[in-house]
């Protein structure tokens, strides 16, 4: 996904992390969210099979964390996410309620 600031965003769904190219500049890859060694998991800072993402025009990322049965927001900057959703069933796409934020 390439956002509005010529960011180029990276669903590294095998991996459970997100990782981000500045197109502007090159510092590379960056991790934004998750392990860089690629490993799940079920806390604030880990997923397990994030399936897609969505970027609010704050560079806020909001995850859906497939196997968590989560929806992960990642404020800018932030070390950890936020669970703003959960839910006992598995989700694959679960992003339509955010066309209504």
């Amino acid at each position: 996904m390439i956002h509005q600031k010529k960011n180029l965003y990276i669903l590294d769904k095998t991996k459970h992390r997100i990782l981000k190219y500045s197109i502007d500049n090159n510092e590379g890859l960056i991790l934004v969210a998750g392990h860089l060694n690629g490993t799940s998991g079920d806390n604030s800072t880990s997923f397990y099979l994030p399936n897609d993402i969505f970027i609010d025009i704050n560079d806020n990322i909001y995850v859906a964390d497939t196997f968590n049965n989560r929806i992960q927001l990642w404020k800018t900057n932030s070390q950890e996410g936020l669970t703003i959703c959960q839910t006992g069933f598995f989700f694959f796409k679960f992003f339509f309620f955010l066309n209504l934020i």
